[in-house]
Order: C-alpha cells, then structure tokens, then sequence
C-alpha cells in the first residue's frame, strides 16, 4: 500500500482496516489518539488486534495532529468534526477499497477472531456483530456500495452511525450467540467511554 503524502490518497486494494482516531474525544475528556493504555496508545491496541487479519492499516482523522509513534498513513476527513459518517465518507473517497473495517481507537480489547468474523463474504453493504437487541455499528465492515447513501444522509445533516444503519442498506448481522463463542464477555465492542 501507497500514500500520497499531499492529499493522504492510498492505492487501489480490496480491503483495508481504519481506525478512527480523530473526533473531538468530549465524552472521554482528553484526546484519545494520545490516551496511554497499559503503555501503550489506545488505537495501537486496535492496530494490534487488526495485524493478524493481515489487511493494510489506515488511522481516520478528523484534521492534521501529531500520533506518536505513528507507522499507518494518515487519512483526513473531507470536512472536519462532522462525525463518523463524513469519516466514513472521506475514507471511501480517499482510497479505492471496496471493504472497509472500521473500528474505534478507544475498543482496545477487540478481539482479533471477531474481526475475522466481521471479514467473512456477504452481499450485502454493512455487516455488523449484533448486540442485545440492536446492533453495534464499530466495529464493522463497510463497503463501497455504502456511498451514495452516505452522501445523501450527510447532506440532510445525518451524522451519526445509527443514521446509516436505519438507511434501507442491506446488512448482513452476525448473530450475538456466534460471535461471543469467541469472545464471551463482549469486549470487542466495549469502548472506554462507557
């Protein structure tokens, strides 16, 4: 994988995992991309649990700041502090994956076989662990056919994730009963905020 450095562009691949690291972190009360974890950097945790899937690794930031340690490139949001789905959007936009993963850099203790299940074919557009009885947005795996409804949502001043996933795209569930055979205390979808 590539990066053009002046505009963060990354060459063509199947699949890539991105972080989001760049909101303005209000509920937790400090920048989480900076926020040390057992040593080391909350999204590093992710990073780790991403590696053995083996796919290319981006960081999704809202605007240019120093990531200590940094060795991803860098992807910026198209317009600034305007939520995950404009995060979403900039990455699609950014890069020509036709999947992408999108985790939470403050879900450290996700787990790497759930992440193997989320990667698993599906014809549809989103899929998602489900949770209770919803579904848990982050993490996820998202693909292109996801960017028009993007685009419209964001230009009815729909943000949130929870606006997609009401949107009419298909999305593929992975049933709670599967997935926490893996992980049975379900921290791959506890963030630190909670």
């Amino acid at each position: 994988m590539s990066t053009d450095n002046a505009t963060g562009s990354i060459s063509a691949t199947e699949s890539l995992a991105a972080i989001l690291v760049g909101g303005r972190s209000r509920r937790f009360g400090s920048d989480k991309s900076t926020y040390l974890w057992n040593s080391k950097p909350l999204w590093r945790h992710v990073a780790d649990a991403v590696s053995p899937l083996e796919l290319p690794i981006v960081l999704a930031c809202s605007e240019p700041k120093a990531i200590v340690d940094n060795p991803f490139p860098v992807i910026y949001d198209l317009q600034p502090y305007q939520g995950p789905l404009v995060s979403l959007l900039s990455l699609f936009k950014q890069s020509q994956a036709r999947n992408i993963l999108v985790l939470a850099c403050d879900m450290p203790l996700v787990k790497p076989p759930v992440l193997q299940l989320l990667c698993q074919p599906s014809p549809n557009a989103i899929q998602l662990l489900e949770n209770g009885n919803g579904l848990a947005p982050l993490p996820g795996l998202y693909r292109r056919d996801c960017i028009k409804t993007l685009q419209q949502l964001i230009n009815k001043g729909q943000r949130r994730m929870k606006d997609l996933l009401e949107s009419n795209l298909p999305i593929s569930i992975i049933a709670e009963a599967e997935w926490m055979q893996i992980d049975p205390l379900k921290q791959s979808i506890v963030n630190v905020n909670q």
